[in-house]
């Protein structure tokens, strides 16, 4: 139900929107996937998606190994029978998000109990960049692989949680960090393989170390192999992430370089909202007033992603709040110095713990409204952006 009613709102959305005021450019995917291509279009074949599906069609280049294989490859061999990858990732995209819901709700289930499990499923559902997750990106995929991973390590199923960690360091550089909370759960639990030894002072482990933790090498291996792929064709071992500097401007920078740099936009944006446009980095990039207010809306997003992550590593596993705390501190210090927050809230979109605790939270009928009235609008207001060709 939760899958569906995502899917249905963003296509709806995004094509009526489209309809009505979007921008009416071909996009990669239109005229592969039939007479609905440019309905589905308005929010499946933006901005991403477009490099995947130049992959799919002509393989890497210098600048495309920003991009990690597994997505492209999937809809590659699904699109070779069916005459069209743009359909293919479609498919990889609604087939992943319902299993990624499935296993979240098994998850949360877990820890959090039957009804925190059904508000969870909803809340990364309708959560506003859940625009995407039914898009030919990497959202639905990345986020079942994430959560497949962590349940499994979490049931004790070591082989199972190592394969799916590795196919998600395949889908973005940032799947290498699940091998940190895979550690944490198969040394201090919770597992459900086996009972842990009576509490050691310290950080002494509460499970035995044994011969299966080796498997874990296979994480930053896929990872490496990847790096080592882009070594081979281009001489530059980093060039993955020297794409993403030439192209999108991100710089690694000191630890949270984004913050402080949000936090100045912010600040400014609200000058120009009471005073008029500034000079600042943020007018350069189309109209003021649009420009101050999404400033203004991603350092919101900065704000509950601190509240979320705190709140998770109160009420989860250690593991959890690490691993959040961990990918989060990512894009944070590789800022984009005009848009320090750039696709900060749909990095969020994937963080499972911090939904998981939101949704443990939202207990009560006033707070799950509170949580998901101004999330679909939200949701829907993204839907339009797309539409009207705008980068969210």
């Amino acid at each position: 139900m939760a899958t569906a009613a995502c899917i249905a709102l963003s296509f709806v959305v995004g094509g009526v929107a489209y309809a009505l005021l979007g921008v009416h450019e071909s996009y990669p995917g239109t005229h592969q996937s039939g007479p609905l291509g440019e309905w589905f279009g308005a929010t499946a074949f933006r901005w991403d998606s477009e490099w995947y599906l130049r992959i799919t069609d002509h393989g890497y280049n210098e600048i495309r190994l920003a991009f990690f294989p597994l997505y492209p490859l999937l809809a590659s061999a699904l699109g070779a029978p069916i005459g069209s990858p743009a359909v293919a990732g479609l498919l990889v995209s609604v087939a992943a998000t319902f299993a990624a819901l499935l296993v979240l709700h098994r998850l949360t289930e877990l820890e959090l109990g039957g009804a925190a499990a059904s508000r969870a499923v909803w809340i990364v559902a309708l959560f506003p960049t859940g625009v995407f997750l039914p898009a030919v990106m990497t959202e639905a995929l990345f986020l079942a692989l994430t959560v497949g991973s962590i349940y499994s390590a979490r049931l004790g199923r070591w082989g199972w949680a190592v394969g799916l960690a590795a196919a998600a360091a395949l889908t973005r550089n940032t799947g290498v960090l699940l091998i940190v909370p895979i550690v944490l759960l198969y040394l201090y639990g919770p597992r459900a393989d086996r009972a842990p030894v009576p509490k050691q002072a310290g950080w002494s482990p509460r499970f035995p170390v044994r011969r299966d933790l080796v498997l874990l090498a296979a994480v930053p291996l896929a990872c490496a192999g990847f790096l080592a792929y882009g070594w081979a064709s281009t001489g530059d071992a980093l060039a993955s992430l020297h794409a993403q500097d030439e192209v999108w401007d991100r710089q690694v920078d000191v630890p949270l370089a984004a913050t402080w740099l949000a936090a100045e936009d912010a600040i400014e944006a609200v000058g120009d909202l009471a005073t008029g446009p500034g000079l600042g980095r943020a007018v350069a990039y189309g109209d003021p007033t649009y420009v101050s207010l999404r400033a203004l809306r991603e350092f919101a997003w900065l704000v509950f992603a601190a509240v979320a992550l705190v709140g998770a590593c109160r009420r989860l596993p250690p593991a959890y709040g690490v691993y959040a705390g961990l990918a989060m501190l990512v894009p944070l210090s590789a800022p984009a110095p005009d848009d320090p927050l750039t696709s900060f809230s749909r990095y969020l979109l994937v963080l499972f713990p911090l939904h998981m605790w939101l949704a443990g939270w939202a207990s009560t009928r006033a707070r799950l409204a509170g949580v998901l009235v101004p999330s679909v609008l939200l949701f829907v207001l993204y839907a339009v952006e797309l539409a009207n060709g705008r980068w969210v």
